[in-house]
């Protein structure tokens, strides 16, 4: 598991970080190659700060350089062994969904107050519509995921003990390690899940025509991709 977070605070000693996750009983090979790998990049990099913390199942690399960070992964990649590594959808630690409301304090950081802005519009969405109306829009991407996990913690905050309904619309050329992915969040979260084959348009309005209760889809996407930059929270189509 990798996950990469910009801390542009100065109260923080590094600027990036990456968690990767590996199986216990490969500790010993993870320090060695670490080391190796550290002096390696040494050598190459003049890094202010760089630094690797192994912890019981997982290290974390610390750098002001985030390519730095990439290039020490290519390496540790090609230089271990198959299932050393453990990635994300493998992990089942339990989600502190707490920590994510919790950050809604670091008004400093651009994160705090976008996540603050996203958890005021799934509050707005819920108190609009109710939950009995509303889908997730899921299909295992970061924006989808990431919406799930503030949707979750908005239901947690408000002892919401239904399951989420979440409409995967599967596209013919899905990689298997996405349907994997997609599966494994399924069963962590326990969606209840509708799975729509085919174009998306018409698959949507025949889940709407099965499902006429649905009068809301929550769908996350970044204002870069392609068609989304006027896009507003609430969309009527």
């Amino acid at each position: 598991m990798t996950i990469m977070e910009n801390i542009p605070d100065p109260e923080f000693k590094y600027v990036f970080k990456r968690i990767i996750y590996f199986n216990s009983h490969c500790k010993d090979l993870i320090i060695k190659t670490l080391k190796v790998i550290k002096d390696e990049i040494l050598k190459t990099n003049s890094c202010d700060t760089f630094d690797c913390i192994v912890y019981t199942d997982s290290f974390g690399i610390y750098c002001n350089n985030e390519s730095v960070i990439n290039q020490f992964e290519r390496f540790l990649v090609s230089k271990l062994p198959d299932n050393t590594l453990i990635y994300p959808h493998y992990i089942v630690n339990s989600v502190n969904f707490e920590d994510i409301r919790r950050f809604q304090t670091h008004t400093h950081l651009p994160l705090g107050r976008c996540i603050i802005e996203a958890i005021q519009v799934i509050k707005e969405s819920i108190d609009k519509f109710t939950m009995q109306n509303i889908f997730l829009s899921f299909n295992g991407g970061k924006d989808c995921v990431v919406l799930l996990y503030l949707l979750q913690a908005v239901l947690d905050e408000l002892k919401y003990n239904e399951r989420i309904k979440a409409v995967y619309f599967q596209s013919e050329d899905q990689f298997s390690e996405e349907e994997d992915y997609v599966q494994s969040t399924i069963n962590r979260f326990n969606l209840d899940l509708t799975i729509i084959k085919g174009e998306l348009k018409s698959g949507l309005q025949e889940f709407l025509k099965e499902n006429p209760q649905f009068c809301a889809s929550i769908i996350g996407t970044r204002q870069s991709d392609t068609g989304s930059t006027k896009l507003q929270f609430f969309q009527v189509k």
